[in-house]
């Protein structure tokens, strides 16, 4: 009889702490961060410590193609024990059309990022179709 009791009381706790909660709802988002922004940075790690010192102009080539480039500096000085913070990462570029959707991307590469060095990074679209575009950096695994 006691264990009913008990077995009742719990229930009615779970079904009014679910009551509670009550449905996730889901927002829509129509620009999100990362088809607002040129240079997108994948990983908390790297977000404080690569930043965007500027974009380099984009350029025609004879062909039509879009000749595109950012400059990224690693602002992480030392380590906690006074060590070197390089920051070995791997990028790629994603060529857009003018409405936002893909057009053409680049495969992963890899770069190491020198504590206070300036990094150029530049890509060549194939297609003279790409309007804008898009550069993701993630910490290698």
């Amino acid at each position: 009889m006691r264990t009913t009791a008990l077995f009742i009381i719990a229930c009615s706790m779970f079904l009014v702490t679910l009551a509670a909660c009550g449905p996730y709802r889901a927002e829509y988002t129509p620009n999100p961060i990362q088809e607002q922004e040129r240079v997108v940075l994948l990983d908390k790690k790297v977000e404080g410590r690569i930043e965007l010192v500027r974009e380099l102009t984009p350029a025609r080539l004879t062909g039509g193609e879009l000749e595109v480039g950012v400059i990224l500096v690693n602002t992480k000085s030392r380590g906690i024990f006074g060590g070197k913070k390089d920051l070995p990462c791997d990028y790629k570029f994603q060529f857009l059309d003018s409405e936002g959707g893909v057009i053409e991307e680049t495969p992963w590469e890899y770069r190491l990022f020198q504590r206070g060095m300036e990094i150029t990074l530049k890509k060549n679209s194939i297609s003279p179709k790409a309007e804008k575009y898009r550069v993701t950096v993630r910490l290698q695994e």
